[in-house]
């Protein structure tokens, strides 16, 4: 008893340990855990932490939660630079707690505009506090590269909030859940504000406030109604069909074969054989399917040096199956050099003339393809050394890849987590590929499983996915998992997806006006503010 008591004093003379660990808590509310209220809990506690009129002391507040925040929910960081990039664990901690700090930065400056624009006023509070969350997740998608994960939308995948995002996409429903996070913060009373934001306020007096809040029925229903609106309008556009299956088509059979190839001796040449071995022999004992799917690198090889291999394949297809495997391009330059891309190319073998089929990756992953500021980091350690971490970006225009009648949207490992990739083109089935291994059995796989799940519900179409040991799953255009893998499994999935026609809302209009419409109302406070100091 004295131990919780110790404690919770030391929560209400350090709002900044209060704030770290609201930001720690909010991963529960995404895969593996999906405990979606803890979002709820998590922003909420922050929107009140960061009630304060100092600019200064919210951006504190703000980089304390984003350091829980992202110290928690990317510590998966920690297991590439340690298993893989050879870092001892004490340089593998120091460089994953530098990495979340520097995102942690971002919420920091998040806060300090946050109090920065609306001083003491209440409902500038409430205005501005999801509209600036919302537009900073968009800011890191493109920040530096972009780093897309952790969004607070994720956590409505297992909810009724969930009817939103084939309507406003991923921000949306960041918007929505910061949105009603802050307005049931506003339901405490008055005593716990005053607790967790200005201990020193919190005296006897503040009985009598409670009392106040608490015999206010109106003002306490009134932010109930506010806080449940996102969540019941969404129970009722889950019932909403946007997409529906095309009369014309039958069910689509596919095949993912997940090699469960060790990380550490994928890329030494004298596996190779062997590699091509596991996966040949997997695909050929499958009946006839209209696609078979292999993972991220599944070949780990360049296209010219295992076109033999390729075209053996090819010619052991089943007639109107075509195989898409991962594997690298290297393409010459005027140079006399390479530039070395991470691709997904397929194979059909009805079609015995035409050049293959090939799609270069165009997002990405910081330090795992690319080093950024190269010339001052290589070198330094073996982690920014890895295998692959020079490769080049793929063209931004890209044609589709072709199953016999059927359009497919390739998206490779990464690139998933961009919600913007799947609104470019319209197409009949989205295929990603990946290659989790370098995270083991932390919760980063997971999370990347769960970013597609709510790409598929977005644009509504079956989406396929191979890993190389797991998850590898056929997802529904509701965003539900039909079948799936387990882990560190060498296995074989088989099952149908299904041709959707239609188009969601968020498909037809992306998130460009919801962004736009935050833009707008932090533009108008700004100006707002301008005029007055001019007044003034």
């Amino acid at each position: 008893m004295n131990f919780f008591r110790a404690a919770l004093n030391a929560i209400r003379h350090k709002p900044t340990l209060l704030a770290l660990i609201a930001g720690a808590i909010f991963p529960l509310s995404l895969a593996p855990f999906n405990f979606w209220p803890t979002a709820l809990i998590s922003v909420g506690l922050l929107f009140q932490l960061s009630k304060t009129d100092s600019p200064f002391k919210a951006s504190q507040l703000g980089f304390m939660y984003g350091l829980g925040f992202f110290g928690a929910g990317v510590s998966w960081v920690y297991v590439s630079i340690n298993q893989f990039g050879g870092a001892s664990p004490l340089l593998a901690g120091f460089l994953t707690l530098i990495f979340s700090a520097g995102l942690a930065l971002l919420f920091a400056v998040q806060n300090y505009l946050f109090a920065r624009l609306t001083g003491p006023s209440a409902t500038l509070k409430f205005a501005v506090f999801p509209t600036l969350w919302v537009l900073f997740e968009w800011l890191r998608s493109w920040l530096l590269s972009g780093f897309p994960w952790l969004y607070v939308g994720y956590a409505g995948l297992e909810s009724p909030l969930a009817g939103w995002a084939p309507v406003i996409g991923v921000y949306g429903c960041s918007l929505l859940i910061v949105f009603s996070a802050a307005a049931l913060s506003n339901l405490l009373p008055q005593s716990f504000s005053q607790f967790i934001s200005a201990p020193k306020a919190a005296t006897a007096g503040t009985a009598d406030s409670d009392k106040a809040t608490l015999r206010n029925p109106t003002h306490q229903l009134t932010w109930l109604l506010v806080a449940i609106l996102p969540w019941a309008s969404g129970f009722a556009l889950q019932q909403v069909q946007w997409v529906k299956s095309a009369p014309e088509s039958s069910e689509i059979k596919v095949a993912l074969v997940q090699g469960n190839i060790a990380q550490l001796e994928k890329w030494k040449p004298h596996n190779l054989p062997a590699i091509l071995q596991r996966y040949q022999q997997a695909t050929l004992e499958l009946p006839p399917h209209d696609i078979i799917l292999w993972p991220e690198s599944a070949v780990p090889q360049f296209v010219h040096n295992v076109e033999p291999f390729l075209e053996k394949m090819r010619q052991q297809l089943p007639k109107n199956s075509t195989l898409i495997t991962g594997l690298l391009e290297a393409i010459p330059t005027d140079k006399q050099g390479y530039q070395i891309y991470n691709s997904m190319l397929a194979l059909q073998q009805q079609h015995p003339n035409q050049p293959h089929q090939i799609y270069h990756k165009r997002k990405l992953v910081p330090f795992g393809e690319f080093v950024p500021f190269e010339n001052y980091l290589r070198g330094l350690i073996e982690f920014f050394d890895l295998p692959m971490s020079k490769l080049s970006v793929g063209n931004p225009e890209q044609p589709l890849l072709n199953a016999g009648e059927l359009t497919l949207l390739p998206l490779i490992c990464y690139e998933i987590a961009y919600p913007k990739l799947v609104l470019e083109k319209s197409n009949d089935l989205i295929i990603t590929i990946s290659n989790d291994s370098w995270f083991g059995s932390s919760i980063g796989p997971l999370q990347h499983l769960q970013m597609a799940q709510f790409r598929a519900l977005e644009v509504g179409r079956y989406l396929i996915r191979a890993t190389n040991n797991g998850v590898s799953a056929i997802v529904d255009h509701k965003g539900h998992i039909l079948q799936k893998t387990e882990q560190f499994k060498l296995q074989v999935l088989t099952g149908q997806a299904k041709k959707m026609t239609g188009e969601t809302p968020y498909f037809r209009y992306g998130s460009s006006p919801l962004l736009l419409f935050c833009a707008a109302i932090l533009l108008a406070i700004v100006s707002s503010r301008v005029i007055l100091a001019i007044k003034t």
